[in-house]
């Protein structure tokens, strides 16, 4: 009986296994960059330096395949400081999902010439940050 039962029930058994296995379904997961619309909330209290850059930011995204929203929940939250000291200009950028990070960048300008060229030191770390 126990030959009878695997001469039987083993190719029954194998054939409805790759039966099932050749009808998964895949499923494609939505990323962005790919045409999709990805809602992103977007930073509100932000300096004077970070609103004259924001629409910047705003454009990269959306060429990334995200859609920026203001005050509203969203998936994905975008965090952005511009911090420019006596010495330095830092910028960071940091997207996060569902509080978890997906993305970070941060850049430095500085030096003595910040105090004459501050603008352009903050505008070259904002473009380094951006790469």
């Amino acid at each position: 009986m126990n030959a009878l039962m695997h001469r039987f029930f083993f190719p029954a058994l194998l054939a409805m296994t790759l039966i099932m296995l050749n009808s998964c379904e895949s499923v494609e997961t939505e990323r962005p960059g790919q045409g999709y619309d990805q809602p992103v909330m977007m930073p509100e209290d932000l300096s004077a330096d970070e609103r004259r850059l924001i629409p910047y930011v705003e454009d990269v995204l959306r060429r990334a395949g995200f859609r920026p929203v203001y005050g509203g929940g969203a998936e994905y939250e975008l965090k952005f400081d511009v911090d420019d000291g006596p010495v330095n200009a830092d910028v960071h950028l940091t997207l996060l999902r569902r509080g978890g990070e997906v993305v970070k960048s941060y850049a430095r300008t500085g030096g003595p010439s910040i105090v004459f060229r501050r603008q352009e030191m903050i505008n070259e770390s904002f473009d380094k940050c951006l790469r």
